[in-house]
């Protein structure tokens, strides 16, 4: 099956668990120096993330926590400038594994979260890669 090679102009949607927690992202992409895909610089390998969840959690407290996590590409025969490209539809789930909720002056406990991070664009329309 064929999937658009992923380019710096891509799309990443984020589905949180719980739905009152909400993530922001520190997106860290490896751009190819050399290969394009629409016009723009193709993705390499993977795009880290440093995400800061903060919100409700499932008991109602303020939940706050950390985690890091990276999209890797799955196209590992597929190649650009010798590493993997990234393509539309390649995704990671980083859990938060240090989130606290904290309700009034008890003391933090902990609480779990979640986000799914996906190319849901590749931000072109003309090149594509073979999925194995």
């Amino acid at each position: 099956m064929q999937k658009l090679v992923a380019n710096s102009n891509r799309v990443l949607t984020y589905v949180v668990t719980p739905p009152l927690v909400t993530c922001s992202p520190v997106e860290t992409n490896q751009p190819a120096l050399r290969t394009q895909a629409g016009g723009a610089a193709a993705l390499l390998n993977q795009i880290q993330l440093a995400c800061t969840f903060s919100g409700v959690a499932g008991d109602g407290g303020a939940f706050a926590g950390t985690a890091n996590g990276a999209i890797s590409a799955s196209t590992p025969r597929v190649q650009g400038e010798g590493q993997s490209l990234l393509v539309q539809g390649d995704q990671v789930t980083i859990t938060c594994t240090n989130g606290q909720s904290t309700i009034g002056s008890n003391p933090p406990k902990p609480a779990p979260a979640s986000v799914v991070v996906t190319i849901a664009t590749a931000g072109q329309l003309n090149v594509f890669a073979n999925r194995p």
